[in-house]
């Protein structure tokens, strides 16, 4: 098991292009989505992490980290496609994750600086 390491994973998602080019909310579409989950199994195998839902599937905490660092540029795809409703509604854990998976995708290049939230 290797530790959590945000710049190991957004650093695989260069595969995939940076996130203003996918086509879809949470994967990137593009006929890219079949390589996507492999990737997203492969590191929750490698890190631990994610726990196995009741169809098998390990990658949901991974697909969660992702889901932190893109919660403002998914609203592109339309307020029915929004991943995040808000801070009040997260815990400490949350905003910490969020923040840190925020900061690791902009380093990776797979969100811009217009992707952040407007402080």
């Amino acid at each position: 098991m290797v530790k959590h390491d945000r710049s190991l994973l957004f650093g695989a998602m260069k595969e995939f292009g940076p996130y203003r080019d996918w086509t879809e909310v949470h994967t990137p579409g593009r006929g890219l989505n079949q390589k996507y989950d492999e990737v997203l199994r492969a590191y929750a195998t490698l890190v631990g992490c994610g726990r196995k839902e009741k169809n098998g599937d390990v990658t949901r905490s991974v697909q969660q980290q992702i889901n932190f660092a893109i919660q403002y540029a998914a609203n592109a795809f339309g307020p029915s496609k929004a991943v995040f409703n808000g801070w009040a509604n997260c815990n400490e854990g949350h905003i910490y994750s969020a923040i840190m998976n925020m900061a690791a995708a902009l380093e990776a290049g797979f969100i811009l600086y217009s992707d952040l939230p407007k402080m």
